[in-house]
């Protein structure tokens, strides 16, 4: 019976503290981006984006850079395209909450793969 009790408790306790479709939605920080602020949202299509909002680089602002991102609950990652403006290309993409705070950003491009990290 405690057997039992404790596999309960542990599967409740990993589940509270797994992401959900919606836990990368807000406002993040990405300082390699000439310090530009990005809205991670939902669009009418299901799918989440990211737009700057501000930026230090004014040609940036309003800009997509998050496309087409969907959770993939079974690695608990999202997957999707972000576009680099500097490069003018798109990058496959995987976005992963390290905390609430910050969120891991993985890009590749043939046999290119980059890291970085958005904070709110």
């Amino acid at each position: 019976m405690t057997k039992v009790l404790l596999a309960i408790c542990t599967f409740m306790l990993f589940t509270a503290f797994a992401p959900t479709n919606d836990s990368i939605l807000g406002i993040w920080k990405a300082t390699e981006m000439e310090n530009s602020t990005i809205e991670v949202y939902r669009n009418k299509d299901g799918l989440i984006y990211g737009k700057i909002i501000s930026s230090d680089e004014q040609d940036f602002i309003d800009k997509l850079v998050l496309k087409k991102a969907k959770y993939d609950p079974e690695d608990n990652v999202w997957r999707g395209e972000i576009y680099s403006l500097k490069k003018d290309m798109t990058i496959d993409v995987t976005l992963s909450l390290i905390s609430d705070k910050k969120l891991k950003i993985v890009g590749k491009k043939y046999f290119v793969t980059k890291t970085f990290y958005w904070e709110k």
